[in-house]
């Protein structure tokens, strides 16, 4: 197992393989509860004091909270805490005092008001880096058609850090449906973010608001959808594009890029052109284009020659980082650059 996806954590899914393909497949689960046993994702997160060796002076009183250890006392490290996963015992990670953990229940049974009045169906749960990020993604009923051919499925998804690397999350995305990928872009008011300083169940009622909102925010990414797909492409313009997206160096020519650099711009180029659902002629080819990239190909680690890897150490940190971190941030700049006009 990699790094991230350990044999600590778990993953489910109800229906179609999801496009990761990790996972273990079950029968239709009814409530966030349900999908956190399937998913191994049924324990807490406690909060341990820190201990520190100091010279115990001679004579001196044992504070409160300390240990005698001989010679020296163990005295609680003031204003830190030590977050635990309960059940493996494994320190998930040392903060502030003040962080409060969103437990898997509290954070996921916000959704179990959507999908209890049949709005939602829950699709996938799981748990990366022995479970200091969490994630259920639910599946809301209807399709979006672009273009009067491409259909997308429509999902929320949840996530939250045990480790404070994020705020708790829910994202109302696209994914493409005849191949899974995850369009993922954030809109206005497509998103809710909750620090870890107040109790999660004070905002269900922002949540809820969020939930509410769907069609709205589906309706003006059908929007943004049909623009691109009525805006045509040169090659060189699919260049530009890709180079920005990728944050690539202008004054540099391909061969002079990175080695990822390279992959990422070659490769986007190919699937702009056959990629799956693509012809090479759309600003809306070349958003699908980076997402199936980011989604199906791009290298993680520091090996550029990664992204023809399937194996689970490749797919689950590819996964990790087309949700969370730098594949979603070229999702996201690929379509405003586009949206807002580049081309």
């Amino acid at each position: 197992m990699s790094q991230n996806y350990t044999a600590t954590d778990g993953l489910m899914y109800v229906g179609d393989t999801p496009w990761h393909g990790l996972g273990v497949e079950l029968g239709q689960v009814a409530t966030a509860a349900e999908a956190i046993a399937a998913a191994n994702l049924d324990w807490e997160v406690i909060r341990r004091d820190i201990f520190t060796y100091q010279q115990r002076p001679e004579g001196a009183k044992l504070s409160a909270g300390a240990k005698p250890a001989g010679e020296h006392m163990m005295v609680p490290v003031p204003g830190k805490k030590a977050y635990v996963r309960q059940d493996t015992k494994e320190v998930l990670a040392i903060m502030s005092d003040r962080y409060q953990p969103v437990q898997n229940t509290d954070a996921f049974g916000c959704m179990d008001a959507a999908v209890g009045a049949g709005a939602a169906i829950y699709h996938t749960a799981g748990s990366l880096a022995g479970g200091r990020k969490v994630f259920i993604l639910a599946k809301l009923p209807g399709d979006l058609v672009v273009s009067d051919r491409d259909l997308l499925e429509k999902y929320i998804l949840l996530s939250n850090a045990h480790d404070g690397s994020a705020a708790l999350t829910i994202h109302i995305i696209p994914l493409r449906k005849w191949c899974k990928n995850m369009l993922g872009v954030r809109l206005s008011g497509g998103a809710f973010r909750a620090r870890h300083t107040t109790n999660i169940l004070t905002r269900v009622g922002e949540i809820q608001d969020l939930l509410g909102t769907t069609e709205a925010y589906f309706e003006l990414f059908l929007r943004g959808a049909e623009q691109l797909a009525a805006t045509t492409m040169t090659s060189a313009d699919a260049l530009r594009v890709f180079g920005q997206t990728y944050e690539l160096d202008p004054n540099k020519a391909i061969e002079e890029q990175s080695p990822f650099g390279r992959d990422a711009l070659n490769n986007t180029m190919t699937l702009w052109r056959h990629g799956r659902g693509n012809v090479g002629a759309t600003a809306w080819d070349a958003v699908n284009a980076v997402v199936e990239y980011v989604d199906h190909m791009r290298p993680v680690g520091n090996v550029a020659t990664s992204g023809q890897k399937s194996d689970v150490a490749v797919v689950d940190k590819r996964l990790q980082q087309s949700w969370f971190g730098q594949g979603a941030a070229a999702k996201q700049r690929v379509w405003d650059l586009l949206v807002g006009g580049m081309i």
